[in-house]
């Protein structure tokens, strides 16, 4: 059981027509949180990718805004999936803490 200083996100936006988001948000969902996916060098154009972190070394829009660190800290045993949404699409994934 540990406080989540940083998240980090890889997201690989698949090379077929129509897989970007055309300029829509998207949310990474976590511990009952949702945080922007979000950077000014990237807007998920079809078959490009970014690591992007929130919390600790943060290269995200709106820092302050996306840190699981606050308003209030997130805990590794609050993991149980994370969603991510974009485009009126959700998926779930298990989450892997890593400590």
């Amino acid at each position: 059981m540990a406080a989540i200083q940083s998240i980090h996100v890889t997201i690989i936006t698949a090379s077929i027509p129509n897989a970007g988001t055309e300029g829509g948000c998207v949310y990474l969902g976590i511990c009952g949180r949702e945080f922007r996916v979000d950077a000014a060098d990237h807007g998920f154009k079809t078959g490009s990718g970014k690591k992007y972190i929130f919390g600790q070394g943060a290269n995200v829009s709106c820092p302050d805004l996306n840190d699981p660190r606050a308003p209030y800290p997130l805990w590794t045993e609050h993991l149980l999936c994370v969603s991510l949404t974009g485009r009126g699409k959700l998926i779930y994934f298990l989450a892997n803490p890593v400590e």
